[in-house]
C-alpha cells in the first residue's frame, strides 16, 4: 500500500524546478506525483472542479504568483491563497493538508508571519511553519507520505467532528469510544463498506453506550449494581436506560428522584438498544429477531443507512452527556438522587445469561 502513488498539487512559478523536484518525489520511498502549476489561478481550477478528491496534499511555494500576470510576492500570494482554501474546504466539507515550501533568505521572517495556524491541525509536530527547499525537501515528502495514510482519521477528528472528539476527551470516556466512532464514521464519509457492516457496527454502537454508562457509574449518576454479576463486568444496558429515564427496572428496588435523560435522549437510547439488540441476539439469548431488523436490512438491499442513523444519534448522545456532566459535576451529589435495594440475584443471573 505504501508504494501507491499519491497526487500532490504543487504551486511553483519557477519552471526550472518542476522536472527535478517531480522526479525526486516520484522515487522511493515517497511515491508522490507532484503536479506543478505556475500560479494559484490555474491551481484553483483543479480544486474547484471534479478532481478535488484526487489530491492528497498541496505544496505552496512561499513566494509565488496569485495570477499569471502577477509578480511573485509572498505578501500578495499567501494571504489570498489561504482565504480561498478556507472557502473551498468549507464548500467541499473536506480539508486537504497544505504545506509551505520556501527557498529561505531574508524574507523568511515575514513569510512566517503570513502562514496561518490552520496547519497545526495536521502538522503541529513540525517545529517550523514552512519547509526549506534546500535542506528539508525530503523531510516534507516523507511527512506527506506518512500523513496521507492518516488523512481519513484527520478529517474525522479535526475537521468534521472536532466537537465530538473533544467531548470524548473531556468526559474521559474509554479510548475505545474514540476508536469505535472513527470506525463507524469512516465508512460514512469515505465510501468504505467493511465486511459484517451491521454485526460489527451494531456491536460497536452498544459498546459505546456501555462505556457511557460505565462513565456514569464513575460519576455517581448510575448505581454500581447495574453492572452484571460476571467476570466481564458488563453493564445491563436495558436497566441503565430505564433507570436514567426515571423508570424502575423489573426485578430491582431502585428509586430515582431525578430523571437524567431528557425525552429525546431517552427515546434515542431506547431505540438504539432495541434495534441493535434485536439483530445481534438472534441465535443467542432471544433466538429471534423480534423487530425483524435483519429482514428490513435485506429488504433495503443491505443499505448502510440504518446504521448511519444510529451513528449520528450516538454523536448526539455523547454531546448531550458532556453538557449534563458540566451541569452536574459533583459525584457525591449525583449519588443522592438514587437509592437501591438488594437486587434479586436469581433474576439478574437469569437476565444476563
Amino acid at each position: 500500500m505504501n508504494n501507491i502513488e499519491l497526487n500532490v498539487l504543487w504551486v511553483e512559478d519557477k519552471e526550472s524546478l518542476h522536472i527535478p523536484y517531480c522526479m525526486e518525489a516520484e522515487s522511493a520511498p515517497y511515491f508522490l506525483k507532484l503536479v506543478p502549476f505556475t500560479c494559484w489561478e490555474d491551481a484553483e481550477k483543479e480544486l474547484t472542479g471534479s478532481s478535488f478528491d484526487k489530491w492528497s496534499a498541496i505544496i505552496l511555494d512561499a513566494k509565488c504568483k496569485y495570477r499569471r500576470s502577477d509578480s511573485d510576492k509572498a505578501e500578495r500570494f499567501l494571504p489570498q491563497v489561504f482565504v480561498r482554501l478556507s472557502k473551498i474546504y468549507n464548500e467541499k466539507n473536506h480539508t486537504i493538508p497544505w504545506y509551505v515550501l520556501s527557498g529561505g533568505g531574508a524574507e523568511v521572517g515575514p513569510i512566517e508571519d503570513l502562514i496561518v495556524d490552520e496547519r497545526l491541525k495536521w502538522d503541529s509536530d513540525w517545529p517550523k511553519k514552512y519547509y526549506s527547499k534546500n535542506t528539508e525537501r525530503s523531510t516534507l515528502f516523507t511527512r506527506i507520505r506518512k500523513q496521507a495514510s492518516l488523512s481519513n482519521k484527520l478529517q474525522i477528528e479535526s475537521i468534521l467532528y472536532p466537537n465530538l472528539f473533544d467531548a470524548i476527551k473531556d468526559i474521559k470516556l474509554d479510548a475505545c469510544v474514540s476508536q469505535y466512532m472513527l470506525e463507524l464514521l469512516g465508512p460514512i464519509h469515505f465510501d468504505i463498506l467493511p465486511d459484517n457492516l451491521y454485526k460489527d457496527g451494531f456491536y460497536k454502537a452498544r459498546k459505546i453506550l456501555e462505556y457511557i454508562f460505565l462513565s456514569m457509574i464513575n460519576n455517581g449518576i448510575l448505581p454500581p449494581e447495574i453492572k452484571m454479576k460476571s467476570d466481564k463486568g458488563d453493564i445491563n444496558l436495558t436497566w441503565a436506560s430505564l433507570f436514567l429515564s426515571g423508570k424502575t427496572p423489573i426485578g430491582t428496588g431502585w428509586v430515582y428522584q431525578k430523571i437524567v435523560f431528557d425525552k429525546v435522549t431517552s427515546m434515542i437510547v431506547k431505540s438504539i438498544l432495541e434495534v441493535t439488540g434485536s439483530y445481534l441476539h438472534v441465535g443467542t439469548r432471544s433466538q429471534k429477531d423480534i423487530l425483524d431488523v435483519g429482514k428490513h436490512i435485506k429488504y433495503t438491499n443491505d443499505s448502510p443507512y440504518l446504521l448511519r442513523g444510529i451513528v449520528f444519534q450516538l454523536v448526539d448522545v455523547i454531546l448531550w452527556y458532556k453538557k449534563y456532566l458540566e451541569e452536574n459535576p459533583d459525584k457525591e451529589e449525583n449519588k443522592n438522587y438514587w437509592t437501591t435495594d438488594q437486587i434479586s440475584s436469581t433474576y439478574a443471573n437469569r437476565l444476563h445469561r
